[in-house]
């Protein structure tokens, strides 16, 4: 949410993305392993890393799409297969 800017369901082309926001913003970071054993679970390691670059890919555009160019940046990071949600209200 950016401003009174709201993502509804229909705004998400996958629900992978969307899921793994709605994790990120309640656990505040994931590793990238944990994220893999969590949306991936029946994949190999490089298969579900390479799942999970695609989906933060998507994520990424999603944001900056419909909040805003940079808004990704603005809310999440990754950074050393850590997976962070920045809290913007304070």
């Amino acid at each position: 949410m950016r401003g009174e800017c709201v993502l509804r369901p229909a705004d998400w082309t996958h629900r992978k993305p969307a899921a793994l926001l709605a994790c990120l913003a309640i656990k505040r970071r994931l590793t990238k392993d944990q994220a893999i054993d969590l949306f991936w679970p029946d994949n190999d390691l490089h298969s579900g890393a390479n799942k999970l670059y695609r989906t933060l890919h998507e994520l990424r555009q999603t944001l900056n799409k419909f909040l805003g160019p940079g808004s990704a940046e603005l809310v999440l990071s990754f950074e050393d297969g850590i997976l962070f949600w920045m809290n913007l209200s304070g």
